[in-house]
Order: C-alpha cells, then sequence, then structure tokens
C-alpha cells in the first residue's frame, strides 16, 4: 500500500478500505486459481463463476463494518480507530 493509497482510504467513501483490499486481493487469489492446471479449461466455466462469487461474499462483512465504522462515531470502539478519526477530523 502506498502513502497515497492511505490518504485516499483516509478521505474516500465508506468502503473505500475494503474496497481496496478487495481489489488487491481478489487479483491475487484469482491468479492463483488460473495457475491450476486444469483452471484453464473451458469446460469450469461454472468454477470460475463460483470462485468470483465466493471472492465478492468475502468482502460483504467487512464493508459492512467499515461502513458503520465512517459513518457512526459509536462504532469506532479501539483506540486506534479513535486516535485516526480524531486525526482526519471525521465525527
Amino acid at each position: 500500500m502506498t502513502f497515497a493509497d492511505a490518504k485516499q482510504i483516509l478521505n474516500g467513501s465508506p468502503t473505500v478500505a475494503t474496497d481496496y483490499f478487495k481489489g488487491t486481493i481478489t487479483d491475487t487469489l484469482v491468479g492463483h486459481f488460473n495457475a491450476i492446471l486444469f483452471a484453464k479449461s473451458d469446460l469450469i466455466d461454472i468454477d470460475r463463476y463460483v470462485v468470483g462469487e465466493r471472492l465478492d461474499g468475502l468482502f460483504v462483512m467487512p464493508a459492512k463494518e467499515e461502513r458503520k465504522i465512517q459513518t457512526n462515531p459509536a462504532a469506532r470502539v479501539t483506540d486506534l480507530l479513535k486516535e485516526v478519526f480524531a486525526k482526519t477530523g471525521s465525527s
């Protein structure tokens, strides 16, 4: 993660951090899936679909929690979250 990425996450949408990690991790995991010899077959399009849907599903709950933390000050329960949002001026 670059400094620019971190700055964008601090100033972005309610799910910007989850979206960042989803984009980064999904590409990596799909790359591993595509490296499997039999994954190159056209016969497993359903497998590619299922893998893609599962990867999307991995980020549903983190996005929900991030949205809550971004919009509700009471959800910032750790010292680190309180410190980060105090420095960014987000309420």
